[in-house]
């Protein structure tokens, strides 16, 4: 992504109030959350007895997905803006080319979210992660940017049913507490869906298996991802 095009992205944005929430959204949870850690779980804890600190992981690792959830639909929605503007068609004809028009169209979502994974994490402080399991949560995060995006636009025909898929998406995230339930299963079945493994890996010593598998099911869904958007063209 050149400078004019981050320009050009920017001025997008600005335009969009939409997406500007959207890219906002991550950092008013997080608020919310560390008033919350601060201030409500002791008051909680004093007043009826209940300890929260068991659930503390899930509840950072269902904020660190917002992350990647939300950059990927802002860029899907860019896209979306650009494929009825014609230029997505334009550039697909370009020494560019359609594959070089989605690599550099990913490269934002994949980028911001780590960095936005980092900071949540810095900023929420939840619970302690292993420096290695820290580094696979960022690259999973940044590939759950990249598939998101990817999904939200070969699916979505227009921005109204984008922000609809995108509810629905957000709303699979439940499947990072999958393990809550302590049945086998139920476990197996959330780990087919990348969300479960960015808190699987946050509360989990890292582990070679862990690592692998989070990183195997985080890349099947990019590709997945891509061979959608390739049939779409």
């Amino acid at each position: 992504m050149n400078g004019h095009a981050l320009v050009s992205d920017c001025k997008k944005l600005l335009r969009e109030p939409l997406m500007l929430l959207f890219m906002a959204v991550p950092f008013l949870a997080i608020a919310a959350v560390k008033a919350l850690a601060v201030f409500g779980f002791p008051l909680l804890l004093r007043c009826t007895g209940f300890d929260i600190t068991p659930y503390l992981g899930y509840i950072e690792g269902f904020m660190v997905l917002l992350s990647p959830g939300m950059l990927g639909a802002v860029t899907a929605f860019m896209m979306i803006d650009e494929r009825d503007d014609g230029i997505y068609t334009l550039m697909s004809v370009t020494p560019l080319g359609f594959r070089g028009y989605i690599a550099n169209r990913l490269i934002m979502p994949f980028v911001l979210s780590m960095a936005y994974t980092l900071v949540s994490h810095l900023l929420l402080n939840l619970v302690t992660v292993h420096p290695l399991s820290l580094t696979v949560v960022l690259a999973v995060s940044g590939m759950q940017g990249i598939s998101t995006a990817l999904i939200l636009f070969t699916i979505a025909d227009d921005k109204v049913k984008g922000l609809t898929l995108a509810k629905l998406l957000d709303s699979l995230m439940i499947t990072s507490a999958g393990d809550l339930l302590g049945i086998p299963w139920v476990s197996v079945v959330c780990g087919a869906l990348p969300f479960y493994w960015t808190t699987k890996l946050m509360l989990a010593p890292p582990a070679a298996g862990v690592i692998i598998v989070s990183l195997g099911v985080n890349a099947i869904w990019v590709l997945i991802a891509l061979v959608l958007a390739e049939k779409r063209r």
